[in-house]
């Protein structure tokens, strides 16, 4: 690779880098479109911009490129974790250079201990499983509001309506805000934020509530006026109806089995289909005890996760991930990397 030079984009390449995304990648990309979302998501601290840039030692150009979003990119507190979850990853189509995309990603392995991929291209699962990556599918569950009489989002195939008992149990969900979060009496931030890639409060401000166009909605778990995690939905409206995504989770996978009569509430509250999860590393009996459904075990049932625009079928989303050290509780959500961003101008949650 002695015809390239690896370095992170800054200040002076990120007009080009742009101009790269438009035109080798998509043509009005969201972030090309949305200068205000491109540096909430990619513009770091220090002027630099968290992206690899592979550029011709001949030509000067930008070859081919590698974004990436450091859990510490939403707070500072996790900049020593050292991890990161991929964005774009993208060589030009006319460069003659077999293995230029390997070594962006080399490079940036070097600063990064925990390099995460969510929602990959069929072809790239080879190298990341050649390479030695875990690699695996998110699991899709949900939650169907049972007094709703007519879907126009969900098709619940041969689903019949399940009730499910659950006792009061003392936990309930209370909303959050900037101001409100940040005072919490947390019962534990060792067993509240334990899963890998690390998370925190500032985290959740940052990458949820601070969003530039979605609005989501976070959600502190409280029993006996003490906070056991944290539940952070967004609402999607289509076709005059609306459905909640759970986009992430933080807190003991047992308190989540406890939060059906609160969910059940929320459903109630905004007339919803459903509320669906998509995520990889939660025991499948704390979900079930919550209500939720495997949505692959139902045989023509169809939860859509594509919006923008709509398309009515089932998504599989395959994440990869490699660690320098062997890493419990690994958990992926819908929220982590750039898996849930608008994809146009105009949308919102």
């Amino acid at each position: 690779m002695s015809d390239y030079r690896f370095e992170f984009c800054t200040e002076e390449t990120v007009e080009r880098l742009i101009e790269f995304i438009d035109v080798y990648w998509q043509k009005n990309h969201i972030l090309v479109q949305s200068r205000e979302l491109f540096d909430w998501q990619h513009k770091a601290g220090d002027g630099e911009y968290n992206f690899a840039l592979a550029i011709s030692n001949k030509t000067n150009e930008i070859c081919g490129i590698q974004g990436f979003i450091p859990s510490g990119h939403f707070s500072k507190d996790l900049e020593g974790n050292n991890e990161t979850w991929l964005a774009i990853w993208k060589v030009r189509d006319d460069i003659k250079a077999p293995g230029l995309g390997a070594a962006i990603l080399k490079f940036i392995r070097k600063r990064y201990k925990t390099v995460c991929a969510l929602g990959l291209n069929k072809l790239v699962l080879p190298f990341y499983a050649t390479f030695k990556y875990q690699v695996g599918v998110l699991n899709h569950h949900v939650l169907i509001n049972n007094e709703c009489q007519n879907f126009s989002i969900l098709q619940p195939g041969i689903w019949k309506k399940i009730e499910i008992y659950h006792p009061i149990t003392g936990y309930g969900l209370v909303e959050q805000t900037i101001e409100t979060i940040s005072k919490l009496n947390i019962r534990s931030e060792k067993n509240v934020f334990f899963t890998k890639p690390l998370k925190d409060v500032n985290f959740l401000i940052n990458r949820y509530l601070r969003h530039p166009i979605y609005d989501y909605k976070v959600y502190a778990i409280s029993k006996d006026d003490l906070i056991s995690g944290f539940l952070v939905t967004r609402h999607v409206s289509l076709k005059n109806s609306t459905i909640i995504r759970v986009i992430d989770y933080q807190g003991s996978f047992d308190h989540l089995s406890k939060l059906y009569n609160p969910l059940i509430k929320i459903l109630k509250k905004y007339d919803a289909e459903y509320i669906d999860f998509m995520q990889f590393g939660i025991p499948v009996t704390f979900l079930q005890k919550a209500g939720f459904i495997d949505v692959f075990e139902y045989q023509d049932m169809v939860v859509p996760d594509y919006f923008e625009p709509f398309v009515n079928t089932n998504i599989v989303i395959d994440f990869a991930y490699k660690t320098k050290n062997t890493e419990p509780n690994f958990f992926i959500c819908k929220g982590d990397g750039d898996q849930d961003r608008p994809s146009s101008i105009g949308v919102t949650s």
